[in-house]
C-alpha cells in the first residue's frame, strides 16, 4: 500500500511540473501568463499519467536514449490523442486544435508537440525521475501517506468542480455571442455565468475568431464583475 502513495506523489509532482511547463511555453510564445489546464489547481494530470507510463514502460531501456526518445514520442502522442477524443465525446466540444500546424492528426496531435514529448521523456528518465526518487526517499512514510490523502481529496474536489464548470462552458459556448451582446447593452448582467479561465486556457472551446476577439476585449470587464 505504501507504493500506492509513493506513485501517487510521483504522479502529482509530474502533474505540477507539466503545469509549469505549459504556463512557461504559452508565456514564451504569447508573453502572457495563462492558467493552463482543465483543473483549478496548478497541476495537469495528463502529464502525471504520461510520465508514469514512461517510467513503467521505458525504464528498461535506460541505456538506449534513442529508444526512450522514440517511445516517449509515440506513447505521449497516443495519450494526448485519446485524451482529446475522450474529452470531446464527454463535453461535446474541442478543447485544443492543432489543425493549423503541419503534420497533425485530426488536429488532436501534431509533430511539433510530439517531438517535445520525446525530449520530455528523455528529461523524465534521466533527470526528473532520479531527482524525484531521491526527494521522496528523504520523506518519512507517514508524511507521504498524509500528504497523499490530503492531495487526493483536493484533486477529487477540483475534478468535481472543474467538470461542472466545463459542462456549463460547453452548454453556453454556442450562445456566447448573444450573451456578450446582452452584456454590451446591460453592464449589470451577472457575468459569473461565463468562466473566463477555461476560455482563455482553451481558446478552441469557441472555434470562432470573432467571438474570441470579443472575449479578449471584454476580459477586463469580466474580471471586475466576477
Amino acid at each position: 500500500m505504501d507504493m500506492v502513495y509513493y506513485y501517487f506523489l510521483k504522479f502529482f509532482i509530474y502533474s505540477v511540473i507539466g503545469y509549469i511547463s505549459e504556463v512557461l511555453y504559452v508565456y514564451f510564445n504569447s508573453k502572457k501568463i495563462v492558467n493552463r489546464g482543465f483543473l483549478y489547481g496548478p497541476y495537469i494530470p495528463i502529464y502525471g499519467v504520461g510520465c508514469l507510463m514512461i517510467n513503467f514502460l521505458l525504464i528498461g531501456y535506460y541505456n538506449d536514449s534513442i529508444v526512450v526518445f522514440i517511445m516517449s514520442f509515440v506513447i505521449c502522442s497516443i495519450l494526448e490523442y485519446f485524451t482529446s477524443y475522450l474529452m470531446e465525446k464527454v463535453f461535446k466540444t474541442r478543447w485544443w486544435d492543432y489543425s493549423y500546424y503541419k503534420y497533425n492528426i485530426n488536429g488532436r496531435v501534431c509533430l511539433k508537440n510530439s517531438i517535445l514529448f520525446g525530449f520530455g521523456g528523455i528529461a523524465t528518465i534521466y533527470i526528473l525521475d532520479p531527482a524525484i526518487n531521491l526527494f521522496l526517499a528523504s520523506i518519512d512514510n507517514s508524511v507521504k501517506i498524509k500528504a497523499s490523502i490530503l492531495l487526493m481529496i483536493i484533486i477529487c474536489i477540483d475534478i468535481t468542480l472543474s467538470t461542472f464548470e466545463a459542462v456549463r462552458i460547453s452548454n453556453i459556448s454556442n450562445h456566447l455571442d448573444a450573451i456578450m451582446d446582452e452584456y454590451t447593452i446591460n453592464k449589470n448582467i451577472k457575468l459569473n455565468k461565463i468562466r473566463m479561465r477555461l476560455f482563455m486556457a482553451f481558446p478552441y472551446l469557441v472555434n470562432n475568431d470573432k467571438v474570441i476577439n470579443r472575449l479578449k476585449k471584454l476580459k477586463k470587464d469580466f474580471s471586475k464583475k466576477q
